[in-house]
């Protein structure tokens, strides 16, 4: 029987344990027999006697376990026998760790974002197998309901950032390259961040290096965040600006809630499946997720799936990847947003025969996590072997680990040793037929061990 070990680990709202769960099911649905160990609930010990067995490949979503290493610094990826296939949802920055050790023949990393794997192969040259895979978009469990939400806005909002507070220590030189990055980012945002740091940087004669990369990280992570913020503040605070009612679902703004106590509807943060429930009841929904350049987001696909219209910041990524015939509205001209939601809920019947209704089926028949779990199959089975080396460095790490431990537990002995008990055991020697086999053992070790009798 083809088997696969699943490690799934922690997740905020159980967004990436409910994509495990569906992935594992396109696992299933290629035949495979699937073994998951939950680490976020049970700790990691299954999970690690689960590596000493046969499996055909390993799967986690973020990584777990990549930066995880021995007492003499090996990582323990380098030992597994099997295929160890990772799939990262967010920016190099925040798994560094986890990355570096994707050095080895039989260890995979997928990233949700192309030019996140040309950044992680500059950044980790070392770094193998390093591929693309879009997320995958989450279906409704519940029944179809009627579409009693006209805008739903998906994301959290955060605190607002402040470059003296994030990085307190900041050098002129990181100090301009936010500034001008910034600048950059409001003419076009459309670019990621790390393009526009590089821009910055060739307008004043230097080059994107790996090692840049490594020591602007303090500035790439404020960027990162203070984008995210500040697309998801002007995108929402402008809807409801324009007195469009809008229901939010994350961490909220309380300035913006107190300012438009009317127009937004705020329901917090909530668990994956009661947001994918909403995004079924939505007409239309926002994506405000702007960092995401050349990939695509879980929250257009189920939007899709949801058969809602989806406005999404500009990402030109989507457009060679849906081509003609499919729709989603960019975000990017704020004057004209409220405009375009004004018209698709005034024609959402007519809107949803001609485009939605396409849309759906693209995203079941392609873009669902399942599908997304398929795909990694048939990757594994055309290009992963067994790690062979790792099996043998396995197997004598354990033996040595076996051996120090049996020196430790006679260290132990040697200490509480009294000259009674050596006369006992001087007694027992000239008498070994009557000698107990417990007691037998233990002396044979003993002398095996070189200790003294």
């Amino acid at each position: 029987m083809k088997r696969i070990l699943v490690a799934k680990g922690f997740s905020k709202y159980n967004v990436l344990r409910r994509a495990a769960d569906e992935v594992v099911q396109g696992f299933i649905t290629k035949g495979y027999e699937v073994k998951v160990t939950d680490i976020a609930r049970d700790g990691q010990d299954e999970f690690l006697e689960e590596l000493s067995k046969p499996y055909d490949f390993i799967f986690s979503c973020q990584a777990i376990g990549f930066d995880t290493l021995f007492e003499d610094g090996t990582p323990l990826v380098k030992v597994i026998q099997s295929p160890y296939i990772a799939w990262i949802f967010d920016d190099v920055l925040y798994h560094q760790k986890r990355i570096q050790n994707v050095r080895f023949p039989h260890t995979f990393l997928y990233s949700i974002d192309r030019e996140n794997v040309n950044v992680i192969q500059k950044m980790f040259p070392k770094a193998q197998n390093i591929f693309y895979m879009p997320h995958g978009g989450f279906e409704r469990k519940t029944s179809v309901r009627e579409k009693d939400i006209d805008v739903l806005f998906s994301g959290n909002l955060g605190k607002k950032p402040v470059f003296d507070e994030m990085i307190p220590d900041a050098m002129p030189i990181e100090r301009f390259l936010v500034e001008e990055s910034v600048r950059i980012l409001e003419e076009k945002p459309y670019l990621s961040v790390r393009k526009a740091v590089e821009i910055v940087l060739n307008q004043n004669g230097e080059q994107m290096t790996s090692q840049l990369l490594i020591e602007l990280e303090r500035v790439i992570y404020y960027l990162d965040v203070y984008v995210r913020y500040y697309c998801k503040y002007n995108i929402l605070s402008t809807l409801l600006k324009n007195h469009i009612q809008v229901h939010v679902v994350g961490d909220g703004s309380d300035e913006l809630i107190n300012a438009y106590p009317q127009s937004m509807i705020f329901h917090g943060g909530m668990d994956i499946d009661d947001v994918v429930d909403m995004i079924g009841r939505a007409k239309i929904v926002i994506n405000p997720v702007s960092t995401l350049t050349e990939g695509m987001h879980e929250r257009i696909l189920t939007a899709m799936l949801g058969k809602a219209a989806c406005f999404t910041p500009y990402n030109p990524y989507l457009e060679s990847v849906f081509g003609e015939g499919l729709e989603y509205i960019y975000l990017n001209n704020l004057s004209q947003m409220t405009d375009n939601i004004n018209y698709i809920l005034n024609h959402y019947n007519e809107y949803k025969r001609n485009v939605l209704e396409k849309n759906y089926i693209c995203a079941k028949e392609n873009h669902t996590w399942k599908k997304r779990g398929e795909q990694i199959v048939e990757f594994f089975e055309q290009n992963v072997k067994r790690n062979q080396e790792g099996a043998v460095y396995l197997m004598i790490y354990l033996f040595s680990r076996w051996q120090t431990a049996i020196r430790e537990m006679w260290n132990m002995a040697k200490t509480s040793y009294t000259q009674w008990e050596r006369l006992q055991e001087s007694i027992i020697l000239r008498r070994r037929s009557s000698c107990s086999t417990e007691i037998w053992i233990t002396l044979s070790i003993r002398i095996i061990l070189g200790g003294r009798m």
